[in-house]
């Protein structure tokens, strides 16, 4: 999770520094689970950039993190749909330190906006769906699969012509900090964000792109009820209902009333048990939230 800063540090060692000779650190954004936001700018050109400096969590060597980072830069690098944020490189600072270097966006993640402001009206949703199922249509045809599809990794901001626009991140995190090198967690649970996750992700089965619209469906089921499909469970417990219970209708939410039928319809569809009774691809995503939005 990341926390806005409200009060930066100015003492904070990180300030001002020069990364790699091409990002100098102007001010504390953000902290967060996996390191410290950064709004910098790039040496040569004066660009903004962000700037996240990253240290390996407790449980996992300098090595495996060196590795997963690597990683993760080299998926994030290998995307540039317009509804994906664009990474620009990520390298070593120091002996216990990364960075990733990124286009600096201005907006807000979704999970901030829903907590500010409630729920979406179907209008809205349906532009959310539609937009970040290019992303993954674009992703998905390189054979990356996100596999860690949460709210936070929704941002919303606005192009150049003012016009609002989404942009996918995090793609490659889910083999990166705080799991070993099995891709475990210290307690043996999967990786990524429990409530997020795929029924097939946390029994351990292959997966594919339409883990990612499990993930979807979720964040649209959040998005337009207010609630998540399996919100009172806690634990072990929130695993055991992503595998076997079946979520409330979308409906039998107050706050999602109203929602039409045919999108209930999809929502519920992406989060079906098995893949294969989920949409087969984020194409049908597209395609359909472009014809429920007319």
């Amino acid at each position: 999770m990341i926390r806005e800063v409200t009060n930066p540090n100015p003492i904070d060692p990180w300030l001002g520094r020069v990364l790699a000779g091409r990002y100098r650190l102007l001010q504390k954004a953000a902290d967060g689970r996996r390191g410290t936001l950064y709004r910098g700018e790039r040496i040569d050109d004066g660009r903004r950039a962000a700037v996240k400096v990253i240290g390996p969590s407790m449980h996992q060597s300098q090595t495996s993190f060196e590795r997963r980072f690597a990683h993760e830069v080299d998926v994030a690098r290998s995307l540039s749909d317009r509804n994906t944020l664009t990474v620009f490189e990520g390298g070593r600072v120091d002996e216990r330190h990364m960075y990733l270097a990124c286009e600096w966006l201005g907006g807000i993640d979704l999970t901030r906006m829903l907590d500010a402001r409630g729920p979406l009206n179907t209008r809205q949703a349906l532009f959310l769906a539609n937009q970040a199922a290019r992303s993954l249509a674009a992703a998905h045809a390189k054979k990356v699969v996100h596999g860690d599809l949460t709210p936070e990794g929704l941002f919303v901001t606005r192009d150049p012509r003012g016009l609002s626009l989404v942009k996918v991140m995090d793609y490659g995190r889910q083999r990166m900090a705080n799991f070993n090198d099995e891709g475990f967690s210290q307690v043996n649970m999967p990786v990524g964000w429990a409530r997020f996750l795929a029924p097939e992700q946390i029994t351990g089965h292959e997966f594919d792109g339409r883990a990612d619209i499990y993930a979807l469906g979720t964040i649209l089921y959040r998005a337009l009820s207010g609630v998540l499909p399996f919100g009172d469970a806690t634990g072990i417990g929130i695993f055991m209902a992503q595998v076997h219970q079946q979520p409330p209708p979308l409906r039998s939410h107050t706050s999602a009333r109203e929602v039409p039928d045919a999108v209930e319809e999809l929502v519920m569809r992406c989060l079906e048990k098995s893949p294969t009774d989920r949409f087969t691809s984020a194409e049908e995503l597209i395609e359909l939230t472009e014809r429920l939005a007319r």
